[in-house]
């Protein structure tokens, strides 16, 4: 009996300021400033993984094994966009609030054994299951629109704000067996393997 096992924890955060700006022609083969603001980005990020594999071999002629894989990620956002919108000719400040959450799990079972008694027979087996998740509970995002005296007012336009969810769930089995049989083809001993 033997047994292999690993794991790993990381917890991290970092933070981000850029300027931007997007740039369209005027018409005269030079560029004019449509679009520019600055952006605030905050992340934490968790990974977790788990990895544990055992062998049994009960004999000389068995092998049993076990393979579970476990990795986790989630990812917390916080975005301020400070951004001048030419094309409306307004300030705005949104907020986008984020929460992700990513998953696999795998478990895998397989053998192999040999018959000798049956013209040294191998015959191997595997069985597999995978589940794939992804969830995103409550993305959030509104906005403030500058007003002529310099305070913020919450927009009430529909695409200004706005929630959302979302849900996946995938899960995959796979399912495997093959033998082997050396035969004889004159003096050369030749193996037939077969696999579904």
């Amino acid at each position: 009996f033997g047994f292999v096992a690993g794991g790993r924890y990381k917890n991290s955060y970092w933070q981000r300021e850029e300027e931007r700006a997007t740039f369209g022609l005027d018409g005269q083969g030079g560029l004019v400033s449509l679009d520019e603001g600055t952006q605030q980005r905050t992340d934490n990020i968790i990974d977790l993984a788990g990895l544990v594999n055992l062998e049994y071999e009960p004999d000389d002629t068995n092998l049993f094994r076990s393979v579970t894989l476990l990795t986790r990620r989630t990812d917390s956002r916080a975005t301020r966009d400070f951004d001048f919108l030419s094309e409306n000719d307004i300030n705005v400040a949104d907020t986008t609030l984020e929460w992700i959450e990513r998953q696999l799990l795998t478990q895998q079972f397989s053998g192999e054994h040999f018959f000798d008694q049956w013209n040294e027979l191998e015959v191997s087996w595997h069985g597999t299951y995978a589940k794939a998740e992804r969830k995103e509970p409550d993305t959030r995002f509104y906005r403030y629109e500058q007003l002529n005296d310099g305070t913020y007012l919450f927009s009430d336009t529909g695409q200004s704000n706005e929630r959302r969810w979302e849900d996946l769930n995938d899960e995959a089995w796979h399912f495997g067996v093959g033998t082997s049989l050396p035969t004889e083809l004159g003096k050369a001993e030749i193996p037939v393997t077969f696999r579904s």
